[in-house]
């Protein structure tokens, strides 16, 4: 059986044109989808003062601000799970083990669990470098 592995930038997460073509391409298909939601999770550090920055493309910030991201993450799966049902798995970059918050970046995961898919597909905004994907052979960007 195929594959899948999709990527979406958190920018278009709520895209019903991208979802709509998910949907389709699952039929009969294991299919994962790994999602971000970067400038929501700035968005939502900065309205609440809670400082951050970046080290090595993965975002640092305090527990608190942790715990912001994971409730975002949360959200979104189950926004997520509402439109594409229980057939594709969703993985968020922001996890929970045990009493800690682990926090990680959604093009990195493709770049770890690539290998066990036949087709990597990634939309992401114009614009933006992708060059951290650019290894992958068989990527498709789907640039919106």
């Amino acid at each position: 059986m195929e594959k899948i592995l999709f990527k979406i930038s958190g920018d278009l997460i709520y895209n019903s044109k991208i979802l709509g073509e998910i949907n389709k391409e699952a039929k009969d298909k294991v299919v994962h989808l790994v999602y971000g939601f970067g400038t929501m999770f700035s968005e939502a550090l900065n309205n609440s003062k809670i400082p951050f920055r970046y080290i090595n493309n993965i975002r640092e910030t305090t527990d608190e601000g942790l715990k912001i991201g994971f409730e975002i993450s949360q959200r979104i799966k189950k926004d997520l799970k509402k439109y594409l049902g229980e057939n594709i798995y969703l993985i968020s970059p922001i996890k929970k083990s045990g009493d800690k918050i682990i926090n990680t970046n959604a093009d990195d995961i493709v770049t770890e669990i690539y290998k066990n898919y036949n087709r990597i597909i990634v939309y992401t905004l114009n614009g933006r470098n992708k060059q951290s994907l650019s290894k992958i052979p068989h990527l498709e960007v789907r640039k919106i």
